[in-house]
């Protein structure tokens, strides 16, 4: 892992996931790109302080930008970490995919509040609606942390063979953890389409990828989400990990985006692995 990029708006939750980007990038000694977009008119360059006073959300955007700044080079005299600063402006998430792109980024992170109702259908947090559009993992923070000791961490998945570059993607992440591995397969009278002995078989196929600790969990619960959520807070999960399938705007209103909701709802840091297909 090179580029590690984490998006702010100066909120608490930015803030979690900076702390997080910033232990990340000195494990894996990687560069850290700390981003921030605001809209702002073209020529806010040229305009002078009293022009700039017209627009006082865009002037207290660029105050924060510039403050952002100072602290990343007073933390950049204070730690090994490479911190480079993108600033840009207009429309969020065309540049944010523009900027991941650019930089070759092998890992988002982002805090959350989550959402809830219908602007978790219609509208989602900011994290939700990068974690929809976005090929690139993505960590997902909820919390402060202190440390990012990630001991139990969780894979739930389908276990198709189409997962398996997904899970490649999610071992070579926490490899540097060496944790212990939970593969969870959520049964629910919808869900769980495969007989019992065949889902087993492709969870122990996965299980053979790795040669870290790995144990196999089968999980009833009515909703896909909901059993994630509760296998999580039952077996005391430092990290959870899911394949990010790609759905239909309209098909998420009435069917849901299990990962989506995770992102939304699980206490715990989540791990969006982009679907990718062999």
């Amino acid at each position: 892992m090179k580029n590690i990029i984490v998006p702010t708006d100066f909120s608490a939750y930015a803030h979690y996931a900076f702390d997080v980007a910033l232990l990340m990038a000195k494990k894996y000694r990687a560069n850290l790109y700390v981003y921030h977009n605001f809209e702002a008119p073209k020529d806010w360059e040229q305009m002078n302080l009293e022009e700039q006073k017209l627009f006082p959300e865009v002037l207290q955007r660029s105050y924060n930008a510039k403050v952002l700044l100072e602290d990343m080079k007073r933390i950049a005299e204070e730690t090994t970490v490479r911190i480079l600063p993108i600033f840009t402006g207009g429309r969020f998430y065309k540049n944010m995919n523009t900027v991941v792109s650019d930089i070759n980024a092998d890992l988002v992170i982002m805090g959350s509040h989550g959402a809830s109702g219908i602007s978790e259908l219609f509208v989602g947090s900011n994290t939700q609606k990068i974690v929809r559009s976005l090929q690139c993992p993505i960590l997902v923070i909820k919390n402060p942390l202190d440390k990012i000791a990630f001991k139990k961490v969780a894979f739930a998945s389908s276990f198709d063979e189409s997962e398996k570059e997904s899970f490649k993607i999610f071992l070579d992440f926490i490899k540097h953890f060496n944790p212990e591995i939970h593969l969870v397969a959520i049964n629910t009278s919808s869900f769980f389409s495969q007989p019992y002995s065949l889902m087993r078989t492709a969870m122990n196929d996965f299980k053979s990828m790795t040669n870290l600790p790995c144990k196999i969990h089968f999980y009833k619960d009515y909703y896909v989400d909901k059993g994630i959520e509760h296998f999580t807070q039952e077996n005391d999960i430092d990290l959870l990990a899911i394949s990010n399938h790609s759905r239909h705007p309209i098909k998420r209103i009435f069917s849901g985006s299990t990962v989506e909701a995770l992102v939304n709802h699980a206490n715990v840091p989540v791990l969006s692995v982009d679907y990718i297909a062999q």
